[in-house]
């Protein structure tokens, strides 16, 4: 089994989650100041018990993050699928590292179960180049988790709440950042009660993924 090194998710999202509380409150959005803060105290409920390396080891025994795929690409590719995935984990987590071939703050979007109709929804919060944006989509044809650019490795964090139960819609925490452009938050959701059994990643409109981008899969282990 593998584990996340030093907690690198959570602490990522803590980074992220922190920068915008400070972007908020300096620019007055109490609204959404609100969401960061409730954002933050979901991934620190949901995601602690999870790390093994948190508190010097003294987390449960099986709680931890098991690799279940690593695309890393050797091309230029338009989307990455993951298919097949195992329903025996409680939750997944998608890693991104990754680079379009076209320009700056291209959205990476998800799909699951090759669903391309209009039934995902996003609220997100970012500060791009300076500037603080907020917003939600209705109806859209996938969800929209993370950014890319040309010239550097975007990292970009999706949690997938309980993928495999087959009574209730699923819920995706994302968020993602560069030292260079971007920062931001994200909750998708997918209206299907149906077990996720496939993820494929997509690079917006006509641009691809660059050779060397990563895309990781992991299953939380039930503990």
């Amino acid at each position: 089994m593998g584990k996340m090194p030093m907690a690198v998710g959570l602490y990522f999202s803590l980074l992220v989650f922190g920068c915008l509380q400070r972007l908020l409150t300096q620019f007055k959005y109490p609204t959404a100041l609100a969401i960061i803060k409730r954002l933050m105290l979901i991934t620190i409920h949901t995601q602690a018990p999870h790390y093994t390396e948190l508190r010097g080891n003294q987390m449960a025994a099986g709680a931890t993050y098991v690799p279940i795929a690593t695309n890393t690409l050797g091309s230029s590719t338009a989307s990455v699928t993951f298919s097949s995935i195992p329903a025996t984990y409680t939750d997944l987590v998608l890693v991104c590292s990754a680079k379009n071939t076209v320009a700056q703050n291209y959205e990476i979007w998800i799909r699951f179960n090759s669903d391309s109709g209009g039934n995902y929804s996003q609220t997100f919060l970012q500060n791009y180049a300076n500037s603080t944006q907020a917003g939600r989509n209705s109806s859209i044809t996938e969800i929209r988790p993370g950014k890319t650019n040309t010239t550097s490795f975007d990292t970009t964090i999706i949690n997938i709440q309980n993928y495999s139960n087959s009574t209730t819609y699923k819920t995706a925490l994302n968020r993602y950042g560069n030292a260079e452009f971007v920062t931001g938050a994200s909750v998708g959701l997918w209206r299907s009660t149906s077990a996720i059994t496939s993820v494929q990643v997509i690079c917006e409109s006509s641009a691809n993924f660059t050779s060397g981008s990563t895309f990781t899969l992991y299953g939380i282990a039930a503990a």
